[in-house]
């Protein structure tokens, strides 16, 4: 089972490294993040960028989800560019599932568009 929280700024290391890995695995990407950045657009006040990080039982990192807010021009609602945090624990709840039952319960398009 994981365990979805917030990221804060004692995660910057942790979290740089394995987006790093991310991005070059996926990207090729060499170049990856570093925590410094993470602090300054990702962890401090003025954010830029929030991040929900996946543990495990003995708290360590499994994942990560990033996402901007956004504002969707069609409905006139704030909004994000990509999963919101809701989608993304409903998600992480089908961890496990069946193909045929992850299509069954995949989170509504809507909730990509909550305040």
């Amino acid at each position: 089972m994981l365990l979805l929280r917030e990221a804060v700024d004692g995660d910057a290391e942790s979290l740089a490294n394995l987006w790093s890995r991310y991005l070059e695995e996926h990207y090729a990407i060499a170049a990856g993040v570093s925590a410094t950045q993470l602090r300054r657009d990702a962890l401090g006040v003025d954010r830029r960028a929030n991040f929900v990080l996946a543990e495990d039982a003995r708290n360590e990192l499994r994942g990560a989800l990033a996402w901007q807010w956004g504002y969707d021009l069609h409905h006139f609602v704030r909004g994000v560019d990509a999963l919101s945090a809701r989608a993304f624990r409903a998600l992480a709840d089908l961890a496990g599932a069946s193909p045929r039952e992850i299509c069954q319960k995949l989170p509504p398009r809507a909730w990509n568009h909550e305040p």
